[in-house]
C-alpha cells in the first residue's frame, strides 16, 4: 500500500522544514497567499528534495486568506484557476529548464530512464544517487529531439525487458480490492 503524503505549502511561512517529509506539495499560487518570490522560491526547494508540486488556487481575497464566499461565476472562478496554474507552471518550468534539469542527449535520457525504472534511482547533477520509486516517466513534447528521446528509451527498455503500460487507473484498483 502506498499513499502520497501532501500539504499546503508556500502561503508565506518556511516550508524547509516540512518538504523533506512530502511526497507532493500544494504551491499557493499569489491570490490568497504567497507571492512570486515565495512561488518561485517553494518550487526550488521542493524540486530539490523531490517533492512533486501541483497547484493550490485560491479566490483574490488575501485578507480572508481565500476562505470567504465571493460572489463570482462559475467562469470567472475558472478563469482565476487557470490563471495561478498558468503563473505556479511557470516557475515549474524556469527551474526544470536549468542546467541538466532536462536531458536531451537520447542515450543519457534512455540510461537514466533505465535506472528509474529497473534501479528505482535517478542520478543526480553531482553523481550521487537519489532514490525513486515511479510509476511514470515524463518526456516534454517541447524538448528539442523528444520523439528521438522517447525511440531511444522504448528500444532501451524492450532490449532490458521493462514493460512499457498506462498506469492503472483508481477504478481498476478498485476492481481488484486495492482501493
Amino acid at each position: 500500500m502506498a499513499v502520497d503524503l501532501n500539504a499546503d505549502v508556500g502561503e508565506g511561512m518556511d516550508d524547509r522544514a516540512l518538504l523533506p517529509f512530502l511526497t507532493s506539495a500544494n504551491v499557493a499560487c499569489g491570490l490568497h497567499a504567497g507571492d512570486p518570490t515565495v512561488m518561485d522560491t517553494t518550487v526550488a526547494e521542493a524540486l530539490e528534495r523531490g517533492v512533486c508540486v501541483g497547484a493550490h488556487p485560491g479566490y483574490a481575497d488575501r485578507e480572508n486568506f481565500g476562505r470567504v464566499r465571493m460572489d463570482i461565476s462559475p467562469e470567472a472562478v475558472e478563469r482565476l484557476v487557470l490563471y495561478q496554474i498558468a503563473a505556479l507552471e511557470g516557475f515549474v518550468r524556469s527551474r526544470r529548464s536549468e542546467k541538466g534539469a532536462l536531458l536531451t542527449d537520447p542515450d543519457e535520457a534512455a540510461e537514466q530512464a533505465m535506472h528509474l525504472a529497473r534501479d528505482r534511482f535517478v542520478l543526480a547533477e553531482d553523481g550521487s544517487r537519489v532514490e525513486v520509486d515511479a510509476d511514470t516517466i515524463c518526456l516534454h513534447g517541447d524538448t528539442p529531439g523528444a520523439p528521438g528521446i522517447a525511440q531511444r528509451i522504448r528500444e532501451r527498455f524492450r532490449r532490458e525487458g521493462v514493460a512499457v503500460a498506462p498506469p492503472e487507473t483508481y477504478s481498476s484498483r478498485q476492481a481488484k480490492g486495492a482501493g
